[in-house]
């Protein structure tokens, strides 16, 4: 039986990249014979120099010890010594043997050095080859950037590269590999330091990379190429990675996995939310997965007494309203803006923070009423997500799936979700709802490889990516929490625009002739929002009633019942009867309305008219 190596020994023996073949044999012979050249010259030379150093110490002048004459006698006189040295007719000084040695460490140098290379080149050509590469050949190494060349005559596979991603770091034993097209036909293979692991950080605490205005994200490398402040290192490698509060998108996605550690990262992100709760006009917390994650944050509230806190567990109803009065805040808040001439808030940030958002979206109403809520809750959220940054409004959700067929979520609430965190994903195709595979694999990022607590930040606000760890964040972690609250006014210059627009929908209500609200009207938000306002009867439509002959008939015999009963009353009034201005009109009035049924009352009221 022929080894892979003789067959390839028997069947290429041209070695097409000279040292080596495509598929990472090694032509020793070769590379021993140039290791041996490499030697033998830079023992000579490194001899020689050493040699001439002393004659030039010793007042021979530089001319003649470089002259042609001068070089030939000093190898002929010092192979002839050597020689008789090695045959035993003489013995060698020692300051000689010295010379000769230190000569001979000099020479090994460059020869190992140029062996090293060789064979390291020829593991590599084995890797690719390995991964079904071989058209490729490495051509130099720079830093930590491989070049590749594509050998002629061969299929351009650059596409090849990115789909064995996975293979070549594992081989290669690189981490963050990131693939990128050089010259015609070249690729370059550029790879960073070993991503830090749980171990590397767990002596690190979370409180030490909170900062003022920002949100802390994790830690990792720097990018490829990433210009960074030395100083900013962790360890002397990674870097924390930080978002400021600003420039947070009205939608942040935690996505991934159950055991990914979305919720950990989740936590670490409360640590930058209340550490800046000074900024903050109301937080939120939805958890209707029974409240468990809910509970910590109720404790803080309960310490604190902020009065910015509401946590919603399990209550639809409840959520329903909270979302309806967001609602009107929004559009209160963007009327503030065009009135003012500015931008966007800067303060006063609104925080909806969703533990798991399928559980909200992803629901079957079985009643009208249940219907209705779930559209609306839907309804009011997609809005916000898609007006709400401007307002200040950021909305954290986590879901296991970023798929609409089993996390409730629809085209609009995804489009306008900027800032996604991506942990373990279990497929390409979930990898593929958030980013293109391709993409990400190009620059060496696969989710589904992901470890607990490792995940990618795609920031499509700013166009960056990176990989981070989160820190581990204990379950306790409310304890070690401070919050700085402060009194804001921006409710009571708000206050305005909420009336005006209260105002204008109550107007909206009459002139449609819409029915407000039975759940949650008008009225109530105004109580809650304590709008100095008259409260208006909500607008009722009255019920349609189907013009049929029948029901006609039926009309024209109450009239005529109402006009008997009136003439009725009066012919039998005595004739002793008291005048009619000193009989109580008012009694009359109710004995009359309960004699005459109130389908038109007319005659009735043009009659007690009479009477005054």
């Amino acid at each position: 039986m022929i080894d892979k190596k003789s067959k390839d020994k028997a069947t290429d023996n041209i070695y097409e990249l000279e040292y080596f073949n495509s598929n990472g044999v090694i032509n020793s012979e070769k590379i021993n014979h140039i290791v041996m050249v490499i030697f033998i010259s830079v023992f000579l030379v490194s001899a020689f120099t050493l040699f001439a150093i002393g004659y030039i110490n010793n007042g021979i002048p530089i001319s003649v010890v470089l002259s042609l004459d001068f070089l030939i006698e000093f190898f002929s006189l010092n192979i002839n010594t050597i020689f008789s040295a090695i045959i035993g007719d003489i013995q060698l000084e020692d300051w000689y043997i010295n010379q000769l040695l230190l000569s001979s460490a000099i020479a090994i140098v460059p020869a190992i050095i140029f062996y090293i290379f060789k064979i390291k080149a020829a593991r590599f050509q084995a890797v690719l080859s390995s991964a079904g590469l071989s058209q490729y050949y490495f051509f130099k190494k720079r830093g930590k950037t491989i070049y590749l060349k594509f050998k002629t005559g061969e299929k351009n596979s650059y596409k090849d590269f990115i789909i064995q991603a996975d293979n070549l770091s594992q081989m290669l034993k690189k981490d963050n590999l990131q693939f990128k097209r050089w010259i015609d036909n070249g690729v370059m293979i550029q790879y960073s330091d070993t991503f830090p692991t749980l171990q590397d950080l767990s002596k690190l605490n979370i409180q030490n990379f909170i900062k003022p205005n920002k949100l802390f994200l994790g830690i990792g490398l720097p990018n490829i190429g990433e210009q960074y402040n030395k100083k900013d290192l962790i360890k002397g490698k990674y870097l924390a990675r930080y978002l400021n509060f600003t420039d947070i998108p009205q939608g942040v996605a935690n996505l991934g996995s159950s055991g990914g550690g979305k919720s950990n990262t989740m936590n670490q992100y409360l640590y930058s939310i209340f550490a800046n709760f000074d900024k903050i006009y109301s937080f939120y917390m939805i958890d209707f997965k029974g409240g468990i994650e809910a509970q910590p944050i109720k404790d803080l509230e309960d310490k604190y007494h902020t009065g910015k806190i509401q946590v919603f567990d399990d209550n639809r109803i409840a959520l329903y309203k909270a979302l309806k009065r967001l609602y009107f805040i929004n559009k209160s808040r963007m009327r503030y803006l065009k009135d003012t001439k500015q931008k966007k808030f800067t303060t006063d940030f609104i925080i909806l923070l969703f533990d798991e958002l399928a559980e909200i979206l992803d629901y079957n109403p079985t009643t009208k009423e249940e219907r209705h809520i779930q559209d609306k809750i839907s309804f009011y959220l997609e809005s916000i997500l898609r007006t709400g940054r401007s307002q200040g409004f950021k909305i954290f959700y986590s879901t296991q799936s970023y798929l609409s067929t089993s996390s409730g979520l629809t085209s609009g609430m995804k489009n306008n979700t900027k800032l996604k965190i991506a942990h373990q994903l279990g497929s390409n195709l979930q990898v593929g709802s958030i980013k293109p595979v391709e993409e990400l694999n190009e620059i060496g990022i696969n989710p589904t490889a992901y470890d607990i607590g490792k995940n990618v930040v795609i920031n499509e606000a700013d166009n960056t990516i990176y990989e981070v760890r989160s820190l581990y964040i204990p379950d306790d972690f409310t304890n070690t929490i401070k919050i700085k609250s402060s009194n804001s006014n921006i409710e009571n210059i708000l206050k305005p625009y909420y009336n005006e627009l209260y105002k204008e929908q109550i107007k909206d209500l009459e002139t449609t002739n819409q029915e407000d609200d039975t759940i949650y009207s008008l009225n109530n938000l105004a109580i809650d929002l304590n709008l100095n306002v008259e409260p208006i009867a909500p607008v009722v439509k009255a019920p349609k009633i189907k013009s049929t002959i029948s029901q006609q008939i039926k009309a024209k015999k109450i009239e005529k019942a109402n006009q008997n009963q009136i003439d009725k009353f009066i012919n039998d009034t005595p004739v002793d009867a008291p005048p009619l201005k000193d009989i109580d009109i008012s009694n009359i009035k109710n004995e009359v309305n309960t004699l005459i049924p109130k389908k038109d009352n007319t005659e009735v009221d043009n009659f007690l008219k009479n009477l005054k």
